[in-house]
């Protein structure tokens, strides 16, 4: 699976190192290896070297610019993010990874609906995907429909128990539901599980 960051390869501390940024191609050139790098600098080297040439042995247009929103969402450049998941979706329209990816970036500038149609268009296509599950659940937090919001941190549990990002996430809205108590017990476990929970959500603005 290519994708972040969530979220949970987003929030949890692999961020989209998780997914491998070139899965499914063989990397024949050296821009190409250098796309599917997993460190952002080399792969926007790599993936903007075979988008300005419009081509490239081993990797197609598609990848590149799928590897490089990646490569800017892991730098927080989510605006540069989803330019480059626009021009994928473009070639590839029903790619549930990268609609994922595209929803993540949209939730954390707020374009909120947008995010919202992203997601929903990547469940239909893989139902049972808890990073997707997660994303959504961030993206009905923002929007303060808290009920959907622990709705899909649920399910993202149930198929994915360990996963500390959701169980903070989760704590989040219930606190923000005034189920103050089972909130606080869930991010004291997420915190267990990842020291540095905190740290990754501050970065997408949610602070406990």
């Amino acid at each position: 699976m290519r994708t972040i960051l969530v979220v949970t390869a987003l929030l949890s501390g692999t961020a989209f190192a998780s997914a491998a940024l070139a899965q499914g191609t063989q990397a024949k050139s050296q821009d190409a290896a250098l796309c599917a790098d997993v460190a952002p600098d080399k792969a926007i080297k790599g993936c903007t070297a075979i988008i300005d040439a419009g081509s490239a042995k081993g990797m197609s247009l598609y990848d590149a610019h799928f590897n490089r929103g990646l490569a800017w969402s892991q730098k927080n450049d989510h605006v540069k993010a989803i330019a480059d998941y626009d021009a994928a979706v473009k070639l590839r329209p029903k790619d549930a990874a990268l609609l994922q990816s595209r929803c993540w970036s949209r939730a954390v500038l707020g374009r909120l609906s947008q995010a919202l149609q992203d997601c929903n268009a990547s469940l239909a296509l893989n139902p049972k995907d808890p990073d997707t599950l997660e994303i959504r659940g961030f993206t009905y937090r923002k929007m303060r429909n808290f009920a959907r919001s622990l709705a899909d941190y649920d399910a993202a549990l149930e198929l994915r128990p360990d996963a500390a990002s959701t169980l903070f996430g989760r704590g989040v809205t219930k606190q923000d539901m005034g189920i103050y108590e089972q909130g606080t017990a869930d991010i004291k476990a997420a915190r267990q599980m990842d020291g540095q929970v905190d740290a990754r959500y501050i970065q997408v603005g949610v602070h406990r």
